[in-house]
């Protein structure tokens, strides 16, 4: 075991960078006009609850396109014989495709 110095490397010492603080814009000097805050809050809610539609939206979307894959992989495996390397083939397919994020996967396949 090497015994360390109590003096500290040159190196080893951090300087303190002081930021001078960013002046108010007069926008926000000024007193807010009545009701402004009352709006703010309001308006913060209706964005919050138009990206939860949309999101909604988009999940209802994506899981019915799953679900309809999955279908439809079974109906031809049932038909065609196909087999679980065909599923393994058409997710290795799908993961090239630059407009899917990888979300078709053998598990979303129902495999």
């Amino acid at each position: 075991m090497t015994k360390r110095s109590a003096k500290p490397s040159p190196r080893a010492k951090s300087k303190i960078v002081q930021v001078p603080l960013a002046r108010p814009s007069r926008a926000a000097a000024q007193a807010a006009p009545e009701g402004y805050a009352e709006w703010i809050r309001d308006l913060k809610a209706r964005v919050y609850k138009a990206r939860q539609r949309a999101a909604r939206a988009v999940n209802r979307e994506l899981v019915g396109l799953y679900w309809r894959t999955g279908r439809d992989i079974r109906a031809r495996q049932q038909a065609q014989g196909w087999s679980a390397k065909t599923v393994d083939r058409i997710s290795a397919g799908l993961k090239g495709a630059q407009h899917n994020s990888g979300s078709l996967g053998r598990g979303a396949c129902g495999q």
